[in-house]
């Protein structure tokens, strides 16, 4: 048998199976928080803009703009503006956790 877990808060839970056996089998699940992004969410094309993630961010590309074409963004949360229009900012965190924003040019 399978079972789904949903993470609705963050923290620790202790979830037990029981087969038709009556044997049971115990094993403590975390659920972490999501992260959050903050920062100012505009930016004039040619200007940056600093975005902080909390708690620690990925060692591997934890920020990723969606449209390039418009904003870029570096590995440290350092937003430029491209062109004038909008991109999804995502970032997440050493748990793999994602938050998103949006950021105007």
């Amino acid at each position: 048998n399978a079972g789904v877990v949903t993470g609705v808060a963050a923290g620790t839970s202790v979830i037990t199976y029981t087969d038709n056996n009556g044997c049971k089998s115990t094993t403590t699940v975390t659920v972490n928080a999501n992260p959050t992004i903050n920062g100012t969410l505009t930016v004039c094309a040619g200007s940056t803009t600093t975005l902080t993630g909390s708690g620690t961010a990925a060692t591997s590309t934890p920020w990723v703009s969606a449209t390039t074409a418009n904003a870029t963004v570096s590995n440290t949360g350092v937003v430029t503006g491209v062109a004038a229009g909008t991109s999804v900012i995502t970032y997440t965190d050493n748990n793999g956790c994602k938050a998103t924003t949006t950021v105007t040019v």
